[in-house]
């Protein structure tokens, strides 16, 4: 019961990015309802205490809410996968995410979700899945710190804890196929195991440059987008009315456009 509990506490720290913190009572209350289970309400006030609860969203008990949140069992959809989650297999092996292709299917045929995942430990083994839109995989217990990219030097990042300003460093390889839209300055997500970094990753929507945008010309089918070359050497297909110079918004994980800045 205890971690029904703390998995729903932890659904709740993730998912309401509240301006200040809970009280212990009000996180016991809302455990109970995210966890489903008010016919043992008594059974679950009992299970847990008031500073328990707290410790999960106050940074004085326990818990830097702004900088590290603990990610207890975690289900999540495959849709809702992102580069640099870490997943826990049903043999207990970690596998972090490095690659996430979205399916859309056509025509009646459902899409489908495609992941590369490279187990961490030892063998480092990397392996491909393919999982429906909803089907569900578990997060592993990590803690996540916010970060602020300083330098890359070579293969590595340099990074510092928004808010400790703690300086750490880390192979880029932990941000998997998005690590080239690695720039000084951006704010990732680190996850560690214990305080070892194990996973990064970036906003999936990002700001970038238009560095090069070849004349638009309309093609037969009546469209008139094109490849661009954005910050960092990478090639994005944008609408004609996307000059050099202008700053758009992009979907890194789909390497698609989203908008003007």
């Amino acid at each position: 019961m205890r971690a029904a509990v703390q998995r729903a506490l932890s659904h709740l720290l993730l998912h309401q990015h509240h301006a200040g913190t809970l009280s212990g009572s009000a996180a016991k209350d809302a455990a109970v309802r995210s966890a489903g289970h008010l016919h043992s309400q008594t059974l679950i006030w009992n299970s847990i205490s008031s500073d328990a609860c707290r410790s999960l969203f106050e940074p004085s008990i326990g818990c830097a809410w702004a900088s590290t949140i603990f990610v207890r069992g975690l289900k999540k959809s495959a849709s809702q996968l992102r580069v640099g989650d870490v997943l826990e297999k049903e043999d207990g092996q970690l596998a972090r995410v490095v690659k996430f292709v979205w399916n859309h299917g056509q025509a009646r045929a459902q899409g489908f979700i495609l992941i590369d995942t490279v187990d961490l430990g030892g063998t480092r083994r990397r392996s491909s899945s393919r999982l429906k839109l909803d089907e569900a995989v578990t997060l592993a217990e990590l803690s996540s710190r916010e970060m602020q990219v300083l330098y890359l030097e070579g293969s590595t990042v340099h990074a510092m804890c928004s808010e400790t300003y703690e300086q750490v460093s880390f192979p880029v390889e932990l941000f998997g196929e998005v690590a080239r839209w690695l720039q000084p300055e951006t704010t990732i997500t680190v996850k560690l195991q214990g305080e070892e970094p194990v996973a990064a990753s970036l906003p999936i929507k990002m700001k970038v440059r238009v560095e090069e945008a070849p004349p638009a010309v309309v093609k037969e089918d009546g469209t008139s987008a094109r490849h661009v070359v954005v910050t960092g050497g990478i090639s994005v297909m944008a609408p004609a009315h996307v000059s050099k110079g202008d700053d758009i918004l992009v979907n890194i994980q789909e390497c698609s456009y989203i908008g003007k800045a």
